[in-house]
């Protein structure tokens, strides 16, 4: 019987530099993100950006993530593509576990936050730029 062993993807700085500058490049623009961080997607063993924004509630998902991908466009930032970031509503469900587990600790914004459980939700790792309260 042959055992399959999948080898997690690892996150580089260059993906954290390259996510720190699109947040950058989005405060710039006056598109406020409340919610910024890599999360490790374990069902396809790779990192997605997932940036949460009021602006999916209030303009759409088509329109956020239009500006969003205009910014990538224009910043051209290395590391972060159309095919691992997602525009989420910051009142997103993921989000409001995480908000919850951070706001018990302020100091946890741009750190790693690995192997952790809220509410019986497993987090297997992520890298936290921004989590407003």
């Amino acid at each position: 019987m042959a055992e399959e062993t999948v080898v997690k993807e690892s996150l580089s700085n260059e993906m954290i530099e390259s996510g720190k500058s699109v947040l950058e490049d989005l405060d710039r623009r006056r598109f406020r993100v409340d919610a910024a961080l890599w999360l490790y997607v374990t069902d396809s063993n790779e990192w997605r950006l997932l940036l949460a924004t009021p602006k999916v509630h209030i303009d759409g998902p088509k329109k956020a993530y239009k500006r969003l991908l205009q910014t990538l466009r224009d910043s051209g930032v290395h590391g972060v593509t159309y095919d691992n970031v997602a525009v989420v509503d910051s009142r997103d469900p993921l989000i409001q576990l995480l908000r919850r587990a951070v706001s018990k600790n302020r100091s946890m914004n741009g750190i790693r936050f690995s192997r952790y459980t809220i509410n019986g939700q497993f987090i297997e790792d992520a890298y936290i730029y921004r989590m407003a309260a």
